[in-house]
């Protein structure tokens, strides 16, 4: 029987029926589990007393969380009654519960139905973990400290690297100076506004001409009635009035900058990032 595994001391003392003590903080014997700071295994050899909050080496279902002693002592107590009774009594009490999937894997366990569980973690003897422990730290600490030097000596240098490379650093270019132009003359785009200006006035001269030839009976080849009738008609009231053409009714513009807008949409054939380039090179 181990002293240290308050879980093979509960499954020994309730297959062999012994009785299992609950003790409070002042030291006398309680019944209640609520009441209880500690749970005493005593038989005619030896005595073991436990917090009644002790883990266990019983893992809950698939966390590494294990059991507590006074969970699994609860569930013994309140072996026979229902899911819902046990659960609503254990929250009542403030007692965490075992989960109800492991509810019957652990009483058949501490009953003495099955001999071992899935959900008992194992632990190895102390003078093996502290050898096993001791020869691994030794390595990790060689290990840490080899690399500790290393990046030292890497930091160093790197170090060393970024400072030359900031005290050479000069600013080039900003924000204001990436849309400054070399070219300082736009006469091109004068030109061009120009000679789209010119093309679409003498369309429209040719329109109004056009327009003109065709009111004009005389200009198409048609009969005009003779003044020298010996009947006299009344002169015409109506008096023609010019054509306006589009181009004189179109008013003067008022400044002659261009104005140019670029499209927001970098699929524009024309955008921020090559207007400059677009106007200096036209």
């Amino acid at each position: 029987m181990s002293k240290n595994d308050p879980l093979s001391l509960l499954r020994e003392f309730t297959i062999s029926k012994k009785p299992i003590t609950l003790v409070s903080a002042n030291g006398t014997l309680v019944t209640e589990l609520t009441e209880a700071a500690d749970v005493v295994f005593a038989d005619d050899k030896q005595t073991f007393k436990f917090p009644r909050n002790t883990p266990t080496n019983y893992r809950r279902g698939a966390s590494d969380e294990t059991y507590t002693l006074e969970t699994l002592l609860f569930l013994l107590q309140r072996a026979n009654q229902s899911v819902a009774e046990y659960s609503l009594e254990g929250a009542q009490k403030g007692i965490p519960i075992v989960s109800i999937l492991d509810k019957r894997l652990v009483l058949d366990y501490l009953t003495g139905v099955t001999a071992t569980s899935a959900n008992i973690v194992y632990q190895t003897s102390d003078a093996a973990k502290r050898s096993g422990d001791d020869v691994v730290d030794d390595a990790q600490d060689q290990i840490s400290k080899k690399q500790k030097t290393s990046t030292h000596a890497i930091h160093g240098d790197e170090n060393e690297v970024l400072r030359l490379i900031i005290s050479r650093e000069r600013l080039a270019r900003t924000t204001a100076t990436v849309l400054r132009g070399n070219k300082q003359s736009f006469a091109n785009i004068q030109k061009i506004g120009i000679g789209i200006l010119l093309k679409s006035k003498s369309k429209d001269d040719k329109a109004a001409a056009a327009a003109a030839k065709k009111s004009d009976p005389r200009q198409s080849g048609a009969a005009v009635p003779s003044t020298t009738s010996s009947s006299r008609t009344a002169p015409s009231t109506s008096v023609s009035r010019p054509i306006a053409t589009p181009s004189q009714s179109k008013g003067k513009s008022s400044s002659r900058i261009p104005i140019i807008i670029i499209p927001a949409a970098i699929t524009s054939m024309i955008t921020m990032f090559n207007i400059k380039q677009f106007l200096e090179e036209q």
